[in-house]
């Protein structure tokens, strides 16, 4: 039951994962402007200083290069999490299909979630507990 578990657990981490690459995309694209827009490299924002000499062609490529690996590895997340939703999406109880989403899409504590559905929290600790039981049983198959 707990690979089941870490996949779900894996998917707020994900999420955050994708928006922190999200908001480098964003900094290189200013970069990429600032770069397009002069050719004065003390405008960019970098962590270190280009290399003496650096050309702006050389700068481009690299910002494209990592441009390039950050929409390669958001691709990749975004599949994991489709996968995750299609797991959601197997069970056929509307509750725990709730619950999964609550949990593990919004991040919610399941005191939370309680609150949300109005049940108690043992209660959510049941549903969650069958969801994922069914959908290890379901992935054995």
């Amino acid at each position: 039951m707990s690979q089941v578990k870490e996949i779900f657990e894996d998917f707020y981490k994900l999420e955050m994962e994708k928006k922190q690459l999200l908001r480098q995309m964003e900094e290189l694209r200013e970069s990429m402007t600032c770069i397009g827009s002069s050719s004065d490299f003390s405008k960019i924002r970098v962590k270190t200083s280009p290399p003496e000499g650096a050309r702006y062609e050389e700068l481009m490529f690299k910002l494209e290069e990592k441009r390039a690996e950050l929409v390669k590895k958001i691709m990749q997340l975004e599949e994991k999490q489709k996968q995750i939703e299609l797991l959601i999406e197997s069970l056929e109880n509307p509750s725990e299909r709730v619950v999964m989403r609550y949990r593990y899409i919004l991040g919610l504590k399941f005191e939370d979630i309680a609150k949300e559905m109005d049940y108690s929290v043992q209660h959510v600790y049941y549903i969650h507990k069958e969801a994922i039981e069914k959908i290890r049983v379901n992935k054995s198959k």
